[in-house]
């Protein structure tokens, strides 16, 4: 079995120390199976304590012959290492040959898959921060359906887990795994108390200094070949810590940056394919800052004390215009308030913007001034109107 698994299998090897054949029920059940990228066999990107396949006998009344996948503790390990071999393998990853090496385990297409007590890691630059997601419960059935119309999703689905230790995720909805030309899906989806200090390491890669912060969320997505349709109601994060940070040598792309982002909104912008809406995003309590190393000397501005409030945002101008207001400290003294409006169109957007800042101690700000004017203040306060 595990020189099959291996024939079909491209760019990863398994390993299949111990298996039991059941006679009496016809299943085959795998122990301590491991699988590895050949190109970064260490550590395996799984290890697999037990792999119990069946025939699904409730099936066999309706005629069909399918399979039962339980994979119970599974541990799931990937490093920065094997994700950017990964990305950069001209082979998609769902083409390296899965379904033919589940198809040497056990020869009856999957129906049922189940994951009891899943651990799945991902590990970037710092080891002290994975993406760590635990107690994992996943369940698909009726996957081998075949008899779906479009926008119909046979296969039941739910999954559940623990997100970076101290948050919780819940998926529930249905799925179409046999649509063309790739799976199409219908969930429901909620997050509580998930901390986003674990992507710090993926947001410097931004030029983002993240610390802190909490989020919520929940929502409902649909993505398939003839549909996508995200509708998040609503998101929070309390106790963030953002700052941008504007280089020289990373100037040429943030440019780029811009003009891709731009491009790709004027692409979503009412399109009748695409249907993107959030009904509330709040963030609460943070601190929100630009530092710019671009100039001698450095500055930074900011933001404390920052509570932000979203409302109706779409990417279709018949859903009404959204509203923003964001109030803080400027540079931990002046108060500040913005209020904004904003509605999509096609060639550009339609926005209105009103700020205020008040009473802002203006020695906060020497360094901006000693980089843009050669000069500084001892004492001094800052307004600032603009509409």
């Amino acid at each position: 079995m595990e020189r099959e698994i291996n024939r079909r299998l491209t760019g990863y090897s398994a390993r299949v120390p111990r298996l039991h054949f059941s006679i009496f029920d016809l299943s085959v059940t795998l122990r301590d199976t491991s699988v590895s990228q050949n190109a970064h066999p260490d550590p395996p990107v799984a290890y697999l304590p037990r792999l119990r396949a069946s025939v699904q006998w409730k099936e066999l009344f309706s005629g069909h012959i399918v399979s039962d996948f339980l994979f119970d503790k599974p541990r799931i390990h990937v490093n920065l290492p094997q994700l950017n071999k990964e990305a950069s393998d001209p082979t998609p990853l769902k083409d390296h040959g899965w379904q033919e090496a589940a198809l040497a385990i056990y020869p009856f297409k999957i129906n049922l898959l189940r994951v009891d007590d899943g651990d799945f890691v991902y590990i970037d630059t710092d080891p002290g921060r994975p993406l760590h997601v635990a107690h994992v419960y996943f369940r698909a059935n009726n996957i081998r359906n075949i008899h779906s119309k479009g926008r119909v999703y046979p296969s039941p689905v739910h999954a559940e887990g623990v997100i970076f230790e101290t948050g919780r995720g819940v998926v529930d909805g249905n799925a179409d795994f046999l649509a063309y030309p790739f799976p199409g899906v219908h969930i429901l989806y909620g997050m509580e108390k998930v901390p986003l200090d674990n992507f710090r390491p993926l947001a410097a890669r931004s030029n983002l200094t993240l610390k802190g912060g909490v989020l919520a969320s929940h929502g409902e997505i649909e993505y398939a070949p003839k549909a996508k349709f995200a509708h998040v109601k609503d998101v929070s994060i309390a106790g963030l810590h953002l700052d941008y940070m504007h280089t020289l040598p990373t100037a040429a792309t943030e440019n780029a940056v811009k003009k891709n982002v731009k491009q790709a909104a004027k692409k979503v912008a009412n399109n009748p394919e695409i249907v993107l809406k959030l009904d509330r995003l709040e963030l609460l309590r943070s601190t929100l800052g630009l530092v710019n190393k671009a100039k001698t000397p450095a500055y930074r501005l900011y933001l404390t004390d920052a509570n932000l409030k979203v409302t109706n945002l779409s990417n279709h101008a018949r859903e009404g215009p959204a509203a923003a207001k964001l109030t803080g400290k400027f540079m931990g003294s002046g108060a500040a308030v913005a209020t904004a409006s904003f509605r999509p169109e096609n060639k550009m957007a339609d926005l209105s913007l009103d700020v205020a800042i008040q009473n802002t101690d203006l020695t906060t700000m020497n360094d901006m001034m000693r980089a843009y004017g050669k000069f500084d203040v001892t004492k001094g306060e800052f307004e600032f109107y603009s509409q």
